[in-house]
């Protein structure tokens, strides 16, 4: 082989290296873009699955709290009955003893 022949040999060697490291370069950024994606949409999913346990979980705690507050309004509502019923009463025995003192007196 004459030095020319060896020449473009190393020529030809040289530019399928280039060759191949161009493909792989761009083998290797196909691949980091596509894990980039995948990891966009894996955390754009997770977003999803986490806000729709959190609205649940709120749904949840404002109906617990719903209830909660229904029940003390009417233990509270009750305990205003009971109180305006007492009032009243003492209001009435006053006034019976206020009118039969004024009898007794008269």
């Amino acid at each position: 082989m004459g030095r020319q022949e060896i020449l473009e040999q190393l020529k030809k060697t040289e530019s399928n290296i280039r060759t191949k490291i161009e493909n792989a370069q761009q083998k290797k950024n196909e691949i980091l873009e596509n894990a980039q994606r995948d990891a966009r949409k894996l955390e754009h999913d997770a977003e999803i699955t986490i806000k729709k346990e959190i609205d649940g979980l709120m749904l949840q705690v404002k109906h617990d709290f719903d209830e909660e507050r229904q029940k003390i309004l009417k233990k509270g509502n009750a305990e205003a009955t009971l109180l305006k019923k007492n009032a009243s009463i003492g209001k009435t025995k006053e006034l019976f003893i206020k009118k039969f003192e004024e009898y007794i007196h008269v």
